[in-house]
């Protein structure tokens, strides 16, 4: 026998020792892979559902221990905030409500005036630009600025000069007037003796 005969034979005599494989059979059902049921025992269940339901009551305990941290961060925030805005002087809170948001604190900042420039300012904002600024907190953003930002020497004789120029001039003016209502009256007074003394002087006879 040849040896290529001596190898078909060993061959089919191999496979008909080990026989004709079987086709694998399943585990489960049809209906058990359509429906996605639980493919543990009846006995463990229970206990993977309890695992199930403390693995779930754990991440809600976490989730709510980081909500208890961040409101407690928040409130945290908001003290030192409130404690930082009650260190400020009450003007500069102020300045913050009423001023800033239009202003910008960089442009208030830059400012300079007297405490009548400060005053004349705001009064302008408040009747000119209908600035919601009551009138005491108007007294109390002036004050404020006038120490915070006082004006120049040039500036302070500037304001102060227009303020009294604006002042003297009404009274200048009424000063004059008078005076030559009364230079007028004097006039006519000058004039209405003078023909009354000729008058008197030239008699009829001469």
């Amino acid at each position: 026998m040849t040896r290529p005969a001596l190898l078909y034979a060993a061959a089919a005599v191999l496979a008909l020792s080990l026989g004709t494989p079987r086709a694998p059979r399943a585990e489960l059902s049809a209906d058990d892979y359509g429906s996605g049921g639980d493919l543990r025992p009846a006995p463990d269940r229970p206990q993977a559902q309890a695992a199930i339901d403390a693995a779930r009551r754990r991440a809600a305990e976490q989730e709510a221990a980081r909500e208890r941290a961040r409101q407690a961060e928040e409130a945290n925030r908001l003290a030192q905030e409130a404690e930082r805005e009650a260190r400020r002087p009450p003007g500069e809170r102020l300045i913050a409500r009423y001023c800033a948001p239009c202003h910008g604190p960089e442009r208030i900042a830059a400012a300079r005036h007297t405490r009548l420039g400060w005053s004349f300012t705001v009064a302008r904002m408040r009747y000119f630009n209908q600035a919601e600024i009551p009138a005491a907190a108007a007294h109390t953003i002036a004050a404020h600025l006038a120490l915070a930002q006082p004006a120049g020497l040039a500036w302070t004789l500037a304001e102060y000069g227009l303020a009294a120029a604006l002042v003297l001039a009404p009274v200048g003016w009424m000063w004059l007037g008078r005076a030559r209502r009364l230079a007028a009256s004097r006039g006519g007074d000058k004039g209405a003796l003078t023909t009354h003394d000729c008058q008197t002087e030239i008699s009829p006879n001469e």
